[in-house]
């Protein structure tokens, strides 16, 4: 960038930029001496890390609020509570750009958060974390006894439990982006996601039934995939109409320096930089840079069965928003469950019998047979008899 932008470019930091701008603000823009900051003459220089984020002074924010006063409009003030992530995602360099997880303390945050309110008079927060915490239950905890009333946007795996979920509710948090990525446990497990479809569509469940917007993203075009696991994507993908859909579908990228990056590139795949660079940079200089975002091509009939996936999903979009009634539901009334389907062209209504209600109202989460079993006090088999119905039926799933 520093080579191909020497008039819009000065300096570039390699790792986190606050202690390196500082000392080179100290330093009266002289960079020889300063580390962590790479210039046209210096491209080489040790990475720099803050080791614990707590100690960083919150954002000041008043230059924004003085310009902005002529507009009346809701703000949402960003708020960083933690850096890095504890899992590594195949097409992913986030361990790379940080080294290890760091978090503040939960009394921190409650600390920052009332100050930003306090300054600013902004209830909304945006988390730029890229993971929700390992200390959710206790800072749940903590905004729930000091009554924390704000509103918080998070990232969040969809192997979070039910409970978990309900902590992020207690939190304040009314929104958040799911790392969904697939509906195949094929394709989930080449991305080394650690989660599996079940994870997904029960991480939807929960977020519907404690009134979390969803925010979702879907991956295609992965080099890898194979037809089936795009037949299996379609196939979730309908029996999820019932859901708010994910809203947005983005073609396989990968970062430099990522798992599978190092794979392909051992396998002399060859690399363009990812196409929405398009939209930041001019083409004639695009192709002489060498960007961390990378995707590989892959075949044309491989694009056209992605697709289809595509259709399907816009299909999910629209169903959405033209059906103001809820697509999937059930009503329980003297112990009997009565489900109303209207996911499908066909609408239907199901009158489940007393056992198969009992056993509906049992598998809120995801569970074994054999502990359904054990726990609704039926026989194995039945259980999965009836299991089996709902299956046929659309409204569970299975693995």
């Amino acid at each position: 960038l520093i080579q191909n932008f020497p008039d819009e470019i000065d300096f570039i930091c390699n790792g986190e930029g606050e202690l390196p701008l500082l000392n080179l603000i100290s330093n009266n823009l002289d960079s020889s001496s300063v580390e962590g900051i790479i210039t046209g003459d210096k491209l080489k220089t040790n990475f720099s890390q803050i080791k614990d984020i707590s100690e960083l002074p919150l954002p000041d924010y008043s230059d924004y609020f003085e310009h902005r006063k002529k507009f009346d409009s809701e703000i949402t003030l960003p708020y960083e509570s933690s850096r890095g992530c504890y899992y590594k995602c195949n097409f992913c360099a986030l361990n790379l750009q940080w080294s290890g997880y760091r978090q503040k303390k939960p009394e921190k945050v409650l600390d920052d958060i009332n100050s930003l309110n306090s300054r600013y008079g902004v209830n909304n927060f945006f988390y730029v974390d890229n993971i929700t915490p390992t200390q959710l239950e206790k800072r749940a905890e903590l905004f729930q006894t000091n009554k924390v009333n704000y509103d918080f946007f998070y990232e969040a795996r969809c192997t979070l439990t039910k409970t978990q979920f309900e902590f992020l509710k207690k939190m304040g948090v009314s929104k958040v982006q799911l790392g969904i990525e697939a509906f195949s446990n094929g394709i989930l497990k080449k991305f080394n996601k650690k989660s599996t479809v079940l994870h997904n569509i029960a991480a939807i469940k929960y977020c519907a039934e404690l009134g979390i917007k969803v925010v979702g993203n879907l991956i295609t075009e992965h080099p890898d995939s194979t037809k089936n696991e795009i037949d299996e994507t379609i196939r979730i993908i309908e029996l999820c109409f019932g859901y708010p859909p994910v809203d947005s579908i983005s073609p396989y990228a990968l970062e430099v320096g990522s798992p599978d990056y190092n794979k392909l590139k051992n396998q002399d795949n060859s690399f363009t930089n990812y196409r929405a660079y398009k939209r930041a940079y001019p083409l004639g200089i695009l192709d002489n840079l060498n960007l961390p975002r990378k995707e590989v091509e892959i075949s044309e009939d491989l694009v056209d069965e992605w697709h289809r996936v595509e259709q399907i999903v816009n299909h999910w979009q629209r169903l959405y928003l033209e059906n103001p009634r809820t697509l999937l539901s059930y009503k329980l009334k003297d112990n009997i469950v009565t489900i109303n389907d209207f996911r499908y062209d066909e609408h239907q209504t199901y009158h489940l019998n007393k056992i198969e209600s009992v056993l509906f109202n049992h598998i809120d989460t995801p569970k074994e047979v054999r502990n359904i079993s054990k726990n609704v006090g039926l026989d194995y088999d039945m259980v999965a008899s009836i299991l089996s119905k709902f299956e046929s039926m659309n409204i569970i799933y299975t693995e």
